[in-house]
């Protein structure tokens, strides 16, 4: 019926032979951290309801 983003992340990475997690909490927390001055094209971005929240 439908897909959301954390399916077309992971969808999108295996067409590229990139395994990633399918949640969007499991893709949070997967990697390296990266300060926003520092992201780059193709980083992903996540953000909470709450500012304690990373």
């Amino acid at each position: 019926m439908g897909m959301d983003c954390s399916a077309l992340l992971q969808l999108s990475f295996a067409e590229a032979g990139i395994t990633i997690p399918r949640s969007s909490n499991e893709q949070a927390a997967w990697g390296d951290p990266v300060k926003p001055t520092e992201l780059r094209p193709g980083d992903f971005l996540f953000f909470g309801a709450s500012p304690a929240r990373r």
